[in-house]
């Protein structure tokens, strides 16, 4: 589990806003793609640990964390690899968890195989905990997605932090080492067949998602209907319960890159459900595919 460490004053933070928060500034038309290629490459086979940083714009986290190298699965590239938070920190909170761990876990391969939705460009170089890394813009071709900005390391290769933007460009979240040591060891890959997973659709299955997203999974219990759904880089999910009381507080907030918007929905039955959307997806995106959603158990 996470665990954050002492709060940084304000005068810290305003210095690491200024030198590694700031935006990225794109440095023409030419294509990052052969960086994020040699990225896919490095996750395959070299491990990062040290200490990361977390900004999602209004508190500042820091981590210990270690990763390691994961096998492939037929021709789809490699898995996720695990990172590590370290032991014996405080417990901290799932969303801040799975930022950390993308640094480990950044989904490359399908992020390559979604230049339909995705496309990419080169930006500043920088130096991130004295290394100096490139920069890959991942832009969005439509509106709704959120963009991102890789910075790898300019030696190994390995990913030394990112930016989550949102349409508008603003910055939403940032996750970058502070210290990092990047093992320089090759290690053998292991091939597993490839599983191909049937997914049961339900009726409340929304009647509008984007392009390009599709149901990932789908789970229902007496008390509730989770449905996922991903265009192999970003995702969100869509959660129906039942509710007695159709006073239920609802509304929208941003916690780091995710947007969580609730709404009470009526169903075919007359019986009244919270129906909430959480995930990597722009606000307006968020609140147009829960107008689709039709609850019925």
């Amino acid at each position: 589990m996470a665990r954050p460490r002492k709060a940084r004053s304000a005068a810290v933070l305003s210095l690491v806003w200024l030198t590694a928060f700031a935006p990225a500034v794109s440095a023409g038309e030419a294509s990052s793609r052969p960086t994020i290629e040699a990225l896919e490459s490095s996750l395959q086979r070299r491990s990062t640990s040290g200490d990361v940083v977390r900004f999602d714009g209004e508190s500042l986290q820091s981590f210990a964390v270690a990763s390691r190298p994961a096998a492939t699965v037929g021709d789809a590239g490699p898995i996720v690899r695990a990172l590590d938070i370290a032991d014996g920190q405080e417990p901290f909170d799932a969303q801040g968890t799975v930022s950390v761990a993308r640094l480990g876990t950044f989904p490359v391969t399908a992020l390559l195989k979604a230049d339909r939705w995705y496309g990419f460009e080169n930006c500043p170089p920088r130096t991130i905990a004295g290394r100096n890394a490139r920069c890959a813009r991942v832009v969005p071709k439509d509106p709704h997605r959120l963009g991102y900005t890789l910075w790898v390391d300019a030696e190994q290769d390995a990913l030394l932090g990112f930016v989550i933007h949102e349409t508008s460009g603003a910055t939403l979240e940032y996750v970058q080492f502070s210290r990092v040591i990047v093992d320089l060891t090759e290690r053998p890959l292991s091939n597993t067949p490839d599983v191909q997973t049937t997914i049961a659709v339900a009726q409340e299955v929304p009647r509008w998602t984007p392009d390009g997203f599709v149901l990932q999974s789908n789970e229902r219990s007496d008390r509730e209907h989770v449905m996922r759904f991903s265009d192999g880089v970003a995702g969100f999910s869509i959660f129906v319960t039942p509710v007695a009381d159709s006073a239920t507080t609802t509304g929208e907030s941003r916690w780091g890159a995710s947007a969580i918007v609730d709404r009470i929905v009526r169903g075919g039955d007359g019986r009244d459900f919270l129906v909430t959307l959480a995930g990597e997806i722009p606000m307006a995106t968020a609140r147009r595919i829960l107008l689709g959603v039709q609850p019925s158990f």
